[in-house]
């Protein structure tokens, strides 16, 4: 019978991104073992619901991150624009430039007819 050891990696942030056992993987410098546990299989969830990190190192130790943390980091990220939103902008540039083709026009005919 094998004896598994499980490690966790954290990426600069220090936050806890991947679990493995050394049934899968060897580890590398600075992985983390993680004691008390045993199997073939990590089985410890790394990530919430929204795809975040929800453990940390601090002082070479995995602590969960609490959910203060965790909703100010979800606030504060940059959030993609649909392509619905990016075709909105698109078609408000092509209005606005539109509008001061038109705008350029008349003004052009006005000075061409002697009206200002």
């Amino acid at each position: 019978m094998n004896d598994y050891q499980w490690y966790i990696r954290a990426n600069v942030d220090g936050l806890v991104v991947l679990g493995y056992t050394t049934g899968f993987e060897q580890p590398q410098p600075g992985d983390i073992p993680v004691s008390g546990q045993s199997g073939r299989h990590f089985n410890i969830p790394l990530t919430n619901e929204r795809g975040q990190p929800i453990y940390k190192i601090v002082n070479s130790n995995m602590v969960m991150r609490s959910q203060v943390e965790l909703d100010e980091e979800w606030s504060a990220r940059l959030v993609p624009k649909t392509p619905d939103q990016l075709r909105i902008e698109q078609l408000e540039q092509q209005l606005a430039q539109q509008s001061a083709d038109q705008t350029a026009f008349m003004e052009f005919i006005l000075d061409s007819m002697g009206g200002r």
